[in-house]
């Protein structure tokens, strides 16, 4: 096969790794390595790569490719790591499947690059990794938040690499082990994210999404205000940063700007705990611009009469939003400052500036003065921990119902701002920083105009992002004086507010949704329960008839969930209880034993996705009455069996 000819072939690869989200290390690797391999073809005239005495990437085997793709539907919201990119035929079979998140692990830049000089890829938007550290850093990132994986070699790649194949099946199970606790958080809150979104949907009228402000403020700058420590530094110039740009201040950091006695123009908040105690003594919370989320605590949300500029972050599971809003979910790596920058990059600001983002606890500060909070400690005990000793404060807003802060952490010396040293910091926040130089990466490709600045001067470093002192950075900028007021009237002119009729529309649509998860899941059901009586007959044909039906109701049933989120995320934590007691359960030698239990467990799971369906629809109907609807005709009214 003939490969592209020198400098095509540079500008090939480089189009290439980008379709292929190769960043760092890895598109170093990569753009720095001699080919390796040659190009050969099957005899079924498939191409492949014959790498020393092996041929890598030919299609597996139809036994092994069964195989292959019964693991990644039995984990369909898992992660699918491909071990070796071959000539992208595992891949390709892959995202056949559907909307699966996959990353791919290449053990050799130089095959890779033989590969991507021999003409376009048609596998854009698959993450592609030589590195393995790099695949540990970006791993939150790419799991957001699944607690699952599956690993799939393409052919050869084993043998051809047993060390480097050895090394991540050891290390994908690890990975998977740091995502347990974002998973079990989303578990624990799902439900109740959710109870705020139809809370939140039900006050929203009048409001106008955060999100429609897209590139009205070109070339502004925007000062991303977190609560670290490093803002006892530099507090005393947010006035004056307000003045030059727009402050873009999160939840716990208000309090530190009225300490100040500074008035930020934005207020960012996507924090499910009420914080509406903290909000309502700020002086400027009838004036702020409140960038709240739909999934954040309604009461939170009507503190303050300042405008409310509304946006959803992008889940799945809450994209349904999507079309009540008009515009799409935030980017969020996790934590509100994240959000903030999403927005901020959205509003098409430069410079994007970090303050008080210290993602660290450098001389073991937790929070800057005047934060609520800033009475926290992170005291190093032992050898590399951190035991926490949190303020009266953090504890009573943060409660129980979300389960208790943590008593400690394992400590991480990461390299300090500036440079200079090092700074004590935990996972939480190296995953933050990785979701930070992510995305600057990306803004550095996409948009090399946008400036990203990190003038926190202290805490850790963010590459991608230049170092500057604040000072000086503001002494550099016009004052330009643009207040909330100034910002809601661009909101308005992008777009119109929510009225009450498009909340009884989008409830209604929602519904209807929500009714054929409801549905789908009672017919399965019952064809689950007339599998099992089937069973006991051992008719042969009736008991393939029965399976052929019940094949057809998990269809319809997978066809309904995928177009409405909800109820999964609703019954989430009893759907997690049930797989769990089904995998804890011992597996039987007798064939028509297992397939019972797996149909009692269909039954079992189908049940409370129906009830989750029936709940939900009857608050989606409940909500669209509230606003315009004056009765629900007798054929919409909710008729459930639970």
């Amino acid at each position: 096969m003939s490969e592209a000819s020198e400098p095509f072939a540079l500008d090939l690869l480089a189009c290439n790794a980008d379709a292929l989200l190769m960043e760092g290390a890895s598109r170093e690797r990569l753009l720095a390595a001699e080919p390796q391999g040659e190009w050969i073809r099957l005899p079924d005239g498939d191409p492949a790569i014959r790498y020393r005495d092996t041929v890598l990437g030919a299609p597996a085997d139809e036994a092994s490719r069964s195989r292959t793709l019964q693991d990644i539907s039995t984990n369909p919201h898992g992660v699918v790591v491909v071990f070796g990119f071959g000539a992208g035929h595992a891949v390709r079979q892959i995202r056949e499947r559907g909307d699966l998140a996959v990353v791919v692990v290449e053990p050799s830049p130089g095959i890779l690059r033989r590969v991507l000089t021999q003409g376009p890829t048609d596998l854009g938007g698959v993450p592609v990794v030589i590195d393995l550290q790099q695949l540990k850093t970006c791993w939150a990132n790419l799991a957001r938040g699944r607690s699952l994986a599956t690993l799939v070699t393409t052919p050869g790649y084993d043998a051809a690499f047993p060390d480097e194949h050895a090394e991540l099946a050891a290390l994908v199970p690890d990975l998977v082990g740091k995502v347990q606790l974002n998973e079990n958080t989303y578990r624990a809150r799902s439900r109740a994210w959710l109870d705020h979104v139809l809370e939140n949907v039900d006050q929203l009228a009048g409001a106008v999404p955060a999100m429609a402000l897209a590139d009205s403020f070109e070339g502004v700058p925007a000062f991303i205000l977190g609560a670290g420590p490093s803002l006892n530094h530099n507090g005393a110039l947010l006035r004056e940063a307000a003045r030059r740009g727009i402050v873009m201040a999160v939840d716990v950091a208000g309090k530190i700007c009225a300490h100040h006695n500074a008035e930020p123009q934005v207020l960012v908040s996507i924090e499910s705990i009420d914080l509406s105690a903290q909000f309502k003594d700020l002086p400027w919370i009838d004036r702020v611009v409140r960038m709240f989320s739909l999934l954040s605590s309604p009461q939170s949300v009507r503190t303050g009469r300042g405008p409310w500029l509304a946006f959803h972050e992008s889940m799945f599971e809450f994209e349904a939003l999507n079309a009540l809003l008009k515009q799409p979910g935030v980017p969020v790596g996790g934590s509100v400052s994240t959000a903030a920058f999403s927005i901020a990059l959205r509003m098409g600001c430069s410079p994007i500036v970090l303050l008080g983002q210290d993602l660290a606890y450098p001389g073991g500060q937790t929070y800057a003065a005047g934060c609520s909070y800033a009475g926290s400690r992170a005291r190093q005990v032992g050898e590399g921990r951190f035991a926490f000793e949190w303020s009266d404060a953090a504890r009573k807003s943060h409660g129980t119902s979300t389960g208790p802060l943590p008593d400690g952490a394992a400590m991480q010396l990461v390299d300090a701002w500036g440079g200079e040293g090092k700074v004590p910091t935990v996972e939480s926040f190296n995953a933050f920083r990785t979701w930070f130089e992510l995305n600057a990466s990306a803004v550095a490709r996409e948009r090399p105009d946008r400036r990203l600045i990190n003038a926190s001067e202290g805490g850790s470093r963010i590459r991608g992002f230049e170092e500057l002192r604040l000072a000086e950075l503001l002494e550099s900028m016009p004052v330009r004086d643009i207040t909330s007021a100034d910002i809601a009237q661009a909101a308005r002119q992008a777009a119109r507010p929510v009225r009450r009729q498009d909340i009884s529309q989008w409830a209604r649509e929602q519904a209807h949704l929500v009714r054929g998860v409801h549905v789908a899941s009672g017919r399965l059901q019952r064809a689950a329960r007339a599998a099992t009586a089937v069973m006991q007959d051992e008719d042969p044909r009736e008991v393939r008839r029965a399976f052929r039906v019940l094949a057809r109701a998990e269809a319809r049933l997978a066809n309904a969930s995928s177009q409405q989120h909800m109820p999964e995320a609703w019954a989430c934590s009893v759907l997690q209880q049930l797989t769990k007691a089904q995998q804890d359960r011992s597996v039987s030698g007798d064939v028509q034993t297992n397939a019972r239990t797996a149909l009692e467990a269909e039954c079992n799971v189908t049940e409370v996705v129906r009830r989750a369906a029936c709940d939900l629809e009857k608050r989606l109907h409940a909500l669209a009455s509230r606003h315009g609807r004056k009765a629900m005709p007798d054929t919409e009214k909710v008729r459930c069996l639970c």
